[in-house]
């Protein structure tokens, strides 16, 4: 079997892709020129190694009551996942989202991040008594005065 390590082209490990990434890498195979064969490479080893961390890292619970993303590569060189615990607020215009990130090693973190404001805003929890009014009250009304 080839492994993402000693695969010269992404064919060479489309038996072990998801059915997903196979069809994207085939409609960007049919559109590209030049150094797509190592980007599609790149492509198909990144979804590899992203699957095989899902697989790795199934024992980790997620914390409760959150729902999870999938492992993904982070800055320190491990691996990490996205959290959310609940969305707030209307499609185009301010939302709330108490999320966060998981390591592997299942420790977490919490924060509210703010979107659609004039400016991206992302602060740990507590933090509401610090917004301008425009944005404390409907994060009051929508977190119900989240504490942690």
């Amino acid at each position: 079997m080839t492994t993402p390590e000693n695969a010269t082209t992404w064919r060479d490990l489309a038996d072990q892709l998801s059915d997903a990434t196979r069809f994207a890498l085939e409609l960007l195979e049919q559109e590209t020129q030049g150094d797509a064969r190592a980007k599609l490479l790149a492509l198909a080893r990144d979804d590899i190694e992203t699957r095989l961390a899902d697989a790795g890292y199934c024992d980790i619970p997620a914390p409760a009551g959150a729902s999870v993303g999938e492992w993904e590569h982070n800055t320190a060189g491990g691996w990490s996942r996205s959290l959310v615990w609940a969305s707030f607020g209307e499609p185009g215009g301010i939302s709330v989202d108490i999320d966060g990130r998981q390591e592997c090693d299942g420790t977490y973190t919490r924060r509210i991040s703010v979107w659609g404001w004039n400016t991206a805003a992302s602060s740990p929890v507590p933090a509401l008594g610090g917004w301008p009014p425009c944005l404390s009250r409907p994060l009051t009304r929508w977190t119900g005065g989240l504490q942690r």
